[in-house]
């Protein structure tokens, strides 16, 4: 049997515990009650409490945020800002050629010109071979998705052209 070591009145960071707290049945974990300088009480296990990893009710988190240097533009939280890093990451480009691509294809689609997405407030999607990596162009959600499903196979697409194109594919007659 292990000895419980009584952790009443240590601190660390912004919590001090205050007290013991209902055992943690489902996990077997022994519970304690901590009090976060701002006010609030949270439940913290002996395990999270002992490796450092409990430092406030959840407070600490947001005002650490403000002062780390990634996030000194206050922008990390918001959808643009994410949308921006995707293109960065998954394209390998940044707004302002997502912004040249746009301009050059007058905000329409490279397939089939309509203009949809910007008119609900939707970014075109960026086409890219799935190969090699390299931007193709920016395409609407539906364009997007067919040749997607068509597995950016050009064969495919002329099998499909031909296809839409014969009259006398007409399965009723």
């Amino acid at each position: 049997m292990y000895k419980i070591v009584d952790l009443i009145g240590q601190r660390n960071c912004s919590l001090t515990i205050i007290g013991k707290a209902d055992k943690d049945t489902r996990l077997n974990r022994i519970m304690w009650t901590a009090q976060c300088d701002c006010g609030k009480q949270i439940k913290v296990c002996t395990g999270d409490w002992n490796a450092g990893r409990a430092k406030s009710c959840g407070c600490y988190r947001s005002r650490k945020g403000s002062e780390h240097p990634n996030f000194r533009h206050g922008l990390t939280k918001t959808n643009e800002y994410q949308y921006k890093i995707r293109l960065k990451r998954k394209y390998g480009i940044n707004a302002d050629a997502y912004m040249k691509m746009y301009e050059k294809q007058n905000g329409t689609c490279a397939i089939c010109g309509t203009d949809r997405e910007s008119k609900r407030g939707y970014m075109l999607a960026v086409d890219h071979c799935h190969k090699t990596g390299k931007v193709r162009g920016l395409l609407c959600h539906m364009c997007n998705t067919g040749i997607g499903l068509l597995q950016d196979n050009v064969g495919f697409l002329y099998k499909a052209a031909d296809y839409l194109m014969d009259e006398t594919t007409d399965v009723f007659t």
